[in-house]
């Protein structure tokens, strides 16, 4: 016998209620009586769990004993082994940068950064020791001879910087010393230049004087002559001192880039020579006692002075010590190297120790990880084992088999199959839970007789209020049929009037638009030649403008030809000009001539004692025959000037006429402009004026147009109104008729 779905609830709450019935029997049970060993289920699994917690007390045993070993070794390795492999990495890093900055600092060009690089060695040095320190901590036998040679290179490298710093400090002094030579040359070099220059000009202008005088009266100024050729020898010295100065100062700025010791040695050949050939020219300074030629005369001894070093500011023995510095600055970082790599050689040897002792560490911890793994990996399978047979044997066959048959026998019952029987086993704790299940068997059989009594008087009452419900619902689906055929009657007539009404809308409203395009057409047709026009008319002013301003522009050209043609007659003058003085330059340097011959007569006859003089007349005769030739190459010049100023005469008169020209034919242009601009304004006023009124009747046309839109737009207001009330008329119809049906089917 099967219970209905619709009695499960009550089904449950007496099966609540038997349950707890039956764990008060089993509590009272137990209570009254103790169980032996044999009938009690908890005993049997307290000690299968006692078991259990026993073997895990042992892992954990096991675990903890090997965790501790491999704790040991692993904080040997972390507690020596690291800090020695991360000093020596340290030790590494830091002796690269030691050896970096050494070359830095041997290098430093300035006292600033010499400080800043020593500063960063200094605190390297200081890293490098304490690393050191870590690395040797903990160290025996071997180790101790390792400790001595990274102290003892250690001292090294701290004696290099040291050595380095000073040798740097030195290199500095002997470069503001050198420095301070080459101000001191350029200094006296700039002063024989000031000197120099007044006295080279006082010596040019009395020589040009001495010229103006022999060439004025030759036979009477023989002893100016010799006074000229005096003075073309101290020109000529005053030159070559200035050159040989220059020379002497390119050798000491190129003893300062020098980088051996044998270039120095010709540097100083070459300044020997030099300094015997400004004495050589000074020689021929010696009987002048001008105040501009005592002048030079100190200032190319004090420029000697400080080129050469006779007062013991010698550059190039500076420069010597400035190489010695640098030779020993370069030992000095080879040095330091030196002790790097034997320091980072060490370093090495004692890293590799240390990494074995590291390995050997773990070694050991991997040897203590798999003793206890195995020991654990046993205990586990035994463990495993006795879990097995105590699940297998005892609680899936004796335990969990009875608790399966006492759920399929509560799953039945469930799904309301009052009839099923309970199997009993042993006096224990499913034996209690077996008996409280027949104990809800039976309230459930005594449920269902209580259910179907409920049942037939709920029927006798539904039957009632159905018949009720169907004679309500006849009557009122009768009256509301009546109303809402009358209401589509309405709706339909009025539907067909509004339709009506909007057709003639639509008709009206379609002619008004046709009308409206046309007259948009014609305005649009009107306003593009009134545009038109406009345009035309503006063109016109901007040619008539235009043509104004073309006619000044050429009357501008006609008064700058004008003035052109003007300035090209001057030039043409002056031209002419030139002529004349290139005559005159030419009669007196015929004169020369011939006085530069007279003067070669006279020293012929003169003998020995007229020599010199006939050197100096040669001269003159050959400056003479060269102002001749330049006199001739000016009048060839100015007479292709004058050709070239002639053409330029001509074509300004052509461009002159031409422009004229222009002018007329512009001024006839402005006037026909100016008579057109009249007529287009006249006919763009016209068009404007038709323009307009267009425009009205397109606006009168376009309010007709707006108001049979507006007409349509309320005829389809009221179209959508009626469609919406018929629409809504049909749907109450059919709502009405779901509903008389929806109360029909509930009361069948």
């Amino acid at each position: 016998m099967r219970v209905p779905s619709a009695k499960l609830r009550l089904c449950s709450v007496w099966f609540q209620r038997g349950l707890s019935r039956g764990i008060e029997m089993s509590e009272f049970g137990t209570s009254s009586r103790a169980r032996p060993f044999s009938q009690s289920l908890g005993k049997k699994l307290g000690l299968a769990v006692g078991s259990i917690a026993l073997a895990t007390i042992i892992f954990t045993i096991v675990a903890v004993v090997g965790f501790r070993q491999v704790s040991d070794s692993v904080s040997q390795f972390g507690e020596q082994t690291m800090p020695r492999l991360r000093a020596a990495i340290v030790l590494k890093q830091v002796g690269g940068e030691i050896s970096a900055d050494t070359a830095r600092l041997a290098s430093a060009a300035s006292e600033s950064e010499r400080d800043a690089i020593a500063g960063r060695l200094s605190q390297s040095l200081s890293v490098l020791v304490e690393a050191a320190d870590t690395l040797m901590a903990g160290t025996a036998g071997a180790a101790d001879a390792d400790s001595a040679a990274i102290a003892e290179s250690l001292t090294g490298v701290r004696d290099v910087v040291g050595a380095l710093r000073d040798n740097v400090s030195l290199r500095l002094q002997t470069g503001k010393k050198i420095a301070g030579q080459i101000a001191a040359i350029l200094t006296a070099k700039q002063e024989l230049d000031a000197a120099l220059g007044p006295y080279l000009e006082d010596q040019t202008r009395g020589t040009k004087q001495t010229i103006d005088l022999l060439l004025e009266d030759v036979d009477a100024n023989i002893m100016k002559l010799l006074e000229l050729t005096a003075g073309f020898g101290v020109n000529q010295s005053l030159h070559g001192l200035t050159s040989i100065a220059d020379r002497l100062v390119g050798v000491a700025i190129e003893a300062t880039t020098v980088e051996r010791a044998d270039q120095l040695e010709a540097l100083a050949e070459r300044r020997k020579e030099l300094k015997v050939w400004v004495q050589d020219r000074l020689s021929n300074l010696l009987a002048d006692s001008s105040e501009g030629a005592v002048s030079v005369r100190e200032k190319s001894k004090l420029l000697v002075a400080a080129a050469v070093g006779e007062e013991g500011a010698d550059i190039l023995e500076t420069q010597r010590q400035v190489l010695r510095v640098d030779a020993a600055g370069q030992e000095l970082v080879a040095a330091g190297n030196r002790h790097i790599n034997t320091l980072l050689g060490l370093i090495d040897r004692v890293t590799t120790r240390a990494t074995d002792d590291g390995a050997a560490a773990i070694d050991r911890a991997d040897r203590v990880v798999s003793a206890t793994q195995a020991i654990l990996i046993g205990l586990s399978v035994a463990s495993i084992l006795f879990a097995f047979a105590i699940g297998y044997f005892y609680i899936s066959r004796r335990v969990v088999a009875r608790i399966a048959r006492l759920a399929d026998n509560m799953r039945q019952l469930a799904d309301g199959d009052l009839a099923v029987e309970t199997v009993k086993g042993p006096a224990d704790e499913i034996g209690d839970m077996a008996e409280a299940m027949e104990i809800f068997r039976d309230n459930a059989r005594e449920v269902e007789r209580l259910t179907e009594d409920q049942e037939k008087a709920k029927q006798a009452a539904e039957r009632t209020r159905r018949e009720a419900l169907q004679s309500l619902a006849d009557g009122f689906n009768a009256r509301v049929a009546s109303i809402v055929g009358d209401l589509e009657g309405s709706v339909t007539r009025l539907v067909s009037s509004s339709q009506a009404m909007s057709g003639d809308i639509d008709t009206a409203a379609q002619r008004s638009q046709d009308v409206a395009q046309a007259t948009t057409g014609a305005a649009d047709n009107v306003g593009a030649i009134s545009s038109a026009s406009q345009a035309l008319l503006e063109s016109t002013q901007d040619m008539t403008g235009m043509m104004g301003k073309a006619a000044s522009a050429a009357q501008a050209v006609v008064t700058d030809v004008e003035a052109t043609d003007r300035a090209v007659e001057g030039l043409s003058k002056a031209a002419e000009k030139i002529g004349d003085v290139v005559q005159i330059i030419s009669d007196i340097a015929e004169q020369t001539n011939l006085l530069a011959l007279n003067a070669t007569i006279e020293a012929a006859r003169a003998g020995d004692a007229g020599k010199g003089f006939a050197v100096v007349a040669n001269e003159v005769k050959t400056l003479a025959g060269q102002t001749a030739a330049a006199t001739t190459d000016i009048t060839a010049q100015v007479a292709a000037i004058k050709s070239t100023v002639q053409a330029a005469v001509n074509a300004m008169s052509k461009v002159s006429n031409g422009v004229g020209e222009v002018d007329v034919i512009v001024g006839e242009s402005s006037n026909a402009s100016l008579a057109q601009s009249e007529s287009t304004r006249e006919i763009v006023a016209r068009i404007q004026a038709t323009a307009s009124e267009i425009r009205t009747v397109t606006d009168g046309v376009q309010d007709v147009v707006r108001t049979a839109g507006q007409t349509r737009s309320g005829s389809d207001t009221v179209l959508d109104a009626v469609e919406t009330v018929r629409t809504r008329s049909s749907d109450l119809s059919s709502e009405l008729s779901k509903f008389v049906a929806d109360i029909r089917t509930g009361t069948a």
